[in-house]
């Protein structure tokens, strides 16, 4: 049987740094690598990934809609694991406010844009931070990509999410 699992992470901008997790070295989920903000979908948040994004933004960083701008779905990543399929809605934006207060799951910081890239993190979010920080930050675009494996190394298959009418 396969299973699913919905997620909704955060990117957050403030001037030329990003808002990051380094999760605890004993964290269940990723641990000692850094990560954006984010969760999974409750099953009253299952039409509105968005309402999930920003409620992991207040419980894990207290700010809170006053303190965001423009938050907008740009990518939705698709990936297997085992008996599972992750799907997982990526929303970018800027926070107003630098100052976050803690989380149960990782330290928070903000980290300078031309310094990210450098980070032990997943490939998922390598990929789409490479992405973002490449093509993505100058469109308008959502872009859907799949998870797969060439030479043995995970890739992320782009394209742009478009309604075909």
């Amino acid at each position: 049987m396969i299973h699913t699992r919905l997620l909704a992470t955060a990117f957050l901008i403030n001037g030329n740094r990003l808002l990051l997790m380094r999760r605890f070295p004993n964290a269940r989920l990723l641990p000692g690598k850094w990560a954006p903000i984010g969760g999974h979908l409750e099953a009253d948040e299952i039409n509105d990934p968005q309402a999930a994004c920003l409620r992991e933004i207040c419980e894990e960083t207290g700010l809170s809609d006053r303190h965001l701008v423009d938050v907008t779905l740009r990518y939705i990543v698709h990936r297997r694991r085992d008996n599972e399929i992750r799907t997982q809605y990526m929303y970018f934006g800027f926070a107003n406010e630098e100052n976050v207060g803690r989380t149960e799951e990782g330290e928070l910081y903000w980290v300078q844009l031309d310094r990210v890239l450098d980070l032990d993190m997943s490939a998922t979010t390598r990929f789409t931070l490479e992405h973002y920080t490449g093509l993505g930050s100058q469109t308008d675009c959502v872009y859907v990509g799949t998870v797969d494996v060439h030479n043995g190394k995970p890739v992320i298959n782009w394209a742009i999410l478009r309604d075909w009418e």
